[in-house]
């Protein structure tokens, strides 16, 4: 009787461990998935918290709860943002396009859309957003949104929260933050949403370079950022052609702020660097310089 006790404690314990081996290899089976990857990274907004949910393939999956919504949930859904750097082909990140879903339950659009969690809404648009690391490693973003097809509307900052939950603090020098801004309005065709207070009194010279070589340069002075944006607009063969490619900022000092340009791609502009010089402790821009890969 005795033996038999044993013989069942022991084959209860050997169940038991076999059961728990099955829970975690079906937990890590799931984690493996090629549909669906966690990420763990969050961010403070000026419309609440942003949380990277999921991916679904290579479509990353923001959630957004902003407290005016009264429970509703918006989702930006990010084409090639890729939770694994390792299967990411760029070594930073930079400008993403995509679009946006809510489940208020309001009709903004006459078409409805299925997004990759097989939510089926008429409430959403278009999105573009750009990300700059910050000094401690993180991500920071910029995102426009706009309703259905119309073009941005509602802008987005998001400021990368560290593992206590708070606001990653941004650089202390305003050069890197002014380069950081105009990085990103650049990419997204938005120069003329910057202020205009970053801009010398006497304006900057816009230097668009040829990847070709230095002897083919054109150079033009602009009094605004609204004017510069509204000429590279009117330069532009097709709206959003050539593409704005976004450069990894290097770092700023002795008023000039650099950009690391690699993979020139033909009819692309890339920014190499901005110079500026500091006036009453604020960044005054005196020159921006593109490279044209044509």
């Amino acid at each position: 009787m005795k033996k038999l006790i044993k013989r069942t404690h022991d084959v209860t314990i050997t169940e038991r461990l076999y059961a728990r081996r099955i829970v975690i290899a079906l937990a890590l089976a799931l984690l493996a998935l090629p549909g669906i990857v966690f990420a763990d990274e969050a961010w403070g907004s000026n419309y609440g918290r942003v949380e990277w949910e999921k991916n679904v393939e290579d479509t990353a999956v923001f959630k957004l709860e902003t407290p005016e919504a009264k429970g509703a949930v918006t989702r930006l859904f990010i084409g090639g943002l890729l939770a694994d750097p390792a299967r990411d082909s760029r070594s930073y990140r930079g400008y993403y396009r995509g679009y946006w879903t809510d489940d208020s339950g309001k009709n903004e659009c006459e078409a409805s859309l299925v997004d990759p969690l097989k939510n089926n809404t008429r409430n959403w648009g278009i999105l573009e957003i750009a990300f700059a690391e910050n000094p401690s490693g993180r991500w920071d973003f910029t995102a426009r949104l706009g309703t259905c097809f119309d073009r941005y509307g509602l802008k987005i900052i998001g400021r990368a929260l560290n593992d206590e939950g708070s606001v990653e603090q941004g650089p202390k020098d305003p050069a890197v933050r002014m380069a950081e801004e105009v990085s990103m309005a650049f990419v997204m065709r938005a120069l003329d949403n910057l202020e205009e207070s970053y801009v010398a009194e006497a304006g900057f010279e816009l230097v668009v370079a040829d990847s070709l070589g230095d002897e083919s340069v054109n150079k033009q002075m602009f009094p605004t950022l609204e004017f510069t944006e509204f000429s590279l607009k009117r330069s532009e063969v097709e709206p959003g052609f050539p593409n704005r490619s976004q450069t990894k900022l290097e770092g700023c000092g002795a008023g000039v702020c650099t950009f690391k340009v690699e993979g020139l791609m033909h009819n692309t502009l890339f920014m190499k660097k901005i110079a500026y010089r500091i006036v009453e402790g604020k960044p005054k821009i005196t020159a921006i310089y593109i490279i044209d890969g044509n």
